[in-house]
């Protein structure tokens, strides 16, 4: 299962990573500000692999698929030390482009249900069970739009308080 934390480097990364990690972000010139003092908190666990690869998938079209985001305003993904690093404020921005292709499938499920409602009075369910892969798609696109919220809100704590969002790290 993934999961999504808040905390500093040091949490999941030894001493060596987080110099590494942090020398790259200086040899790119880029000032990130870290509270290493920091409690980590889990935010989300236990997130359903696919829901969390077809989320991943669709970050990585945005080129923003990261395995850490690290406080900052930066939009280049920095691969170090087997890790690509990103920034809480890329990651924000290709959540914004997201987030309206998830309401546009939202949409066009209501659209569907306004159908189907409809066509239901004149069916009387002829087509026994075929709602179960539509329930199956609601539920995923639901879920989809909960990891959206629950990245989008772990973005905006990463940058105020100055501390790491680790994605999928198990």
């Amino acid at each position: 299962m993934a999961f999504i934390e808040l905390g500093p480097l040091s949490t999941h990364l030894e001493d060596e990573e987080v110099g590494a990690i942090t020398k790259a972000l200086d040899d790119a010139e880029l000032a990130v500000e870290f509270d290493d003092e920091a409690d980590s908190r889990l935010v989300e666990g236990d997130i359903d692999e696919a829901i969390f690869a077809d989320f991943i998938d669709r970050l990585d079209a945005q080129g923003a698929a990261c395995d850490l985001y690290v406080p900052g305003d930066f939009e280049e993904v920095i691969e170090v030390g087997g890790y690509s690093v990103g920034s809480s404020h890329a990651l924000m921005m290709a959540l914004d482009e997201l987030r309206d292709d998830l309401l546009e499938e939202e949409e066009e499920e209501d659209d569907d249900e306004e159908y189907e409602e409809f066509d239901d009075d004149e069916d009387d369910n002829r087509f026994m069970g075929s709602g179960s892969s539509e329930s199956a798609n609601n539920i995923r696109a639901s879920e989809l739009r909960h990891l959206w919220k629950v990245l989008y809100k772990s973005a905006r704590s990463c940058a105020r308080d100055h501390v790491c969002l680790f994605v999928n790290f198990r």
